[in-house]
């Protein structure tokens, strides 16, 4: 089995198959988990975004007690308006930035998601 076949992911689309919202957890160690997510940039004007957005955040829940989650991390590229905007709408919290940490050697900036804010 690879290794991406073990992380849980999810796809969240529209009844006719339009994928609005991707998103998947890779473990980093006991407890913390890496967010990724890719969103088309068709959701901010969807009829769908609120529940969307709702079922992330159920599935953030049900992730968090699944896998026993204490923490969700993720990065966001520190110019990226969108991003910071999602990750501020989930729940996710500004810890810090990193300096030199992208690909490219970008500044980043971390957020995370604890247990506890979603009421676990």
């Amino acid at each position: 089995m690879a290794y991406a076949e073990r992380n849980p992911s999810s796809t969240f689309h529209t009844g006719d198959g339009e994928v609005l919202f991707c998103m998947g957890f890779s473990p980093q160690w006991q407890g913390l988990w890496l967010t990724w997510a890719l969103v088309s940039c068709r959701l901010a004007d969807s009829p769908h975004k609120r529940e969307v957005l709702r079922a992330v955040r159920l599935y953030h829940k049900q992730m968090a007690m699944l896998l026993k989650a204490r923490r969700f991390h993720t990065d966001v590229k520190s110019d990226f308006r969108p991003g910071h905007a999602l990750a501020k709408l989930l729940g996710y919290r500004k810890y810090g930035e990193l300096e030199d940490y992208g690909p490219e050697g970008e500044t980043m900036t971390q957020y995370a998601l604890r247990a506890k804010d979603l009421g676990l």
